[in-house]
């Protein structure tokens, strides 16, 4: 396993035409028999293929090791887990050409962490899992790096994430680089820091938020 450090120059986060693409909302229904019917709707909806297509060209995207250190300089890169793992949100909320968005993304993985639901927000969060010696190996959240990251791109970020109760920490991310080789790098990460009353261990899932949302 090899560390990166953060030195050399990156490239700029640049552009900023289109946001993201719209989707479907279900009617609202009334009844109980409505209702069953919508959710059932809802479990057997097919992903917009244009959505999938981005979504996997994101998590397929790769740097080659001399690239990956210009994308996690001078700002660290940022690690999500949430909505903006998804290429047209994060296009949108940083006002960037969606295309390019996918181009700055990469799947990665944190260990020693688990993701969580906040409870009656249907959001997800992230807590650290047991002490080291007592992680089991699915104590690891999967997630996508978002690098060439500037100042102004992660204020707009911060304006989205919820903030209350999460606060900003560095944490050690795997990646992968074009040629296979896992690279572990800091990155930015938003970490829960409020009562473990308000989470719930349910899984938040990113084809089923897909399935579900109106973007």
């Amino acid at each position: 396993m090899n560390h990166i450090a953060q030195t050399g120059s990156a490239k700029p986060f640049i552009s900023d035409t289109r946001g993201g693409i719209e989707g479907d909302r279900p009617s609202p229904q009334a009844g109980n028999d409505d209702i069953s019917t919508t959710i059932a709707q809802q479990e057997h909806r097919q992903i917009d293929a244009e959505h999938s297509r981005l979504y996997l060209l994101a998590l397929s995207n790769r740097w080659p090791r001399h690239e990956l250190y210009h994308q996690i300089v001078p700002t660290p890169p940022i690690f999500v887990y949430c909505s903006l793992m998804l290429p047209w949100v994060m296009a949108k909320v940083l006002g960037s050409e969606v295309e390019q968005t996918t181009t700055y993304m990469s799947s990665a993985t944190l260990p020693g962490f688990s993701r969580l639901t906040v409870k009656y927000a249907e959001l997800p969060t992230i807590v650290h899992a047991q002490p080291k010696g007592e992680r089991k190996s699915q104590d690891a959240v999967q997630g996508l790096l978002l690098g060439s990251l500037k100042d102004w791109a992660l204020q707009r970020i911060e304006e989205y994430i919820v903030l209350e109760n999460h606060e900003r920490d560095i944490v050690e991310v795997e990646v992968t680089t074009t040629g296979g080789e896992k690279i572990i790098v800091a990155a930015y990460a938003y970490v829960w820091s409020g009562p473990s009353t308000l989470l719930e261990d349910r899984i938040w899932d990113p084809l089923q938020y897909m399935k579900g949302r109106d973007y």
